[in-house]
């Protein structure tokens, strides 16, 4: 088990960081923002919901996106590698009131989604 996940690690790492990257572009509203790449993700989750492409997107990460945050609306695996690191600090925000489902109402628009 240990080698397989070994394995996936760098695809696990990349789709943290772009779920975390596309969480920050939900509430950011720094038009000179410091964190990298931060205006591309605003830039993409503007398009995403709008976006009728189901297997090829001009706009760079538009599919693989789209697919991370279907899985991540989704998923019901408690221990999930894939999205784990961010649906943990969502619940607790859930808990505490302070959630506003900005991940929900987006993922709900994408309808063309595929698992």
């Amino acid at each position: 088990m240990m080698g397989q996940l070994e394995q996936f690690r760098p695809m696990l790492v990349k789709q943290h960081h772009r779920l975390l990257l596309l969480r920050h572009a939900t509430w950011c509203h720094a038009a000179d923002c410091k964190v990298t790449d931060c205006a591309e993700m605003k830039t993409l989750w503007n398009h995403m919901p709008t976006c009728g492409q189901t297997s090829k997107c001009g706009v760079q990460h538009c599919i693989s996106s789209k697919y991370l945050l279907n899985h991540f609306q989704q998923c019901n695996i408690g221990p999930c590698l894939a999205c784990q690191i961010v649906r943990v600090p969502l619940e607790a925000k859930d808990a505490a009131g302070q959630h506003d489902h900005l991940y929900d109402d987006v993922c709900n628009k994408l309808e063309h989604c595929v698992l």
